[in-house]
């Protein structure tokens, strides 16, 4: 990686570096896994990934908040069934009772 992939200052290095780990858990999720799945604790993606625990959370609070995945404390995290967005929330909203 260059230098100049990376904004410079420290707030914005882990944002940036949370953003793409993101990005590569979620193509190995689309690759390996189905909703319902669970995936490893964050201590152990963290090391996959070879990242602080700090950053794997950050980029794990990132796929949850856009329903990937789904966080709930001693149980684990699981695969969602995909992103929240408009397009969901219209499909609910149409849907029939």
């Amino acid at each position: 990686m260059q230098k100049k992939d990376i904004p410079s200052g420290s707030s914005g290095r882990q944002p940036y570096l949370a953003h793409r780990v993101a990005d590569q858990l979620l193509g190995r999720i689309k690759r390996r896994h189905r909703p319902g799945d669970r995936l490893a604790g964050q201590v152990q993606l963290a090391k996959q990934f070879g990242v602080s625990v700090g950053t794997m959370r950050r980029a794990l609070g990132e796929l949850a908040a856009r329903g990937w995945i789904h966080r709930s404390q001693r149980s684990g995290t699981f695969v969602g069934e995909g992103p929240r967005g408009i397009g969901g929330i219209i499909g609910l909203l149409a849907s029939p009772p």
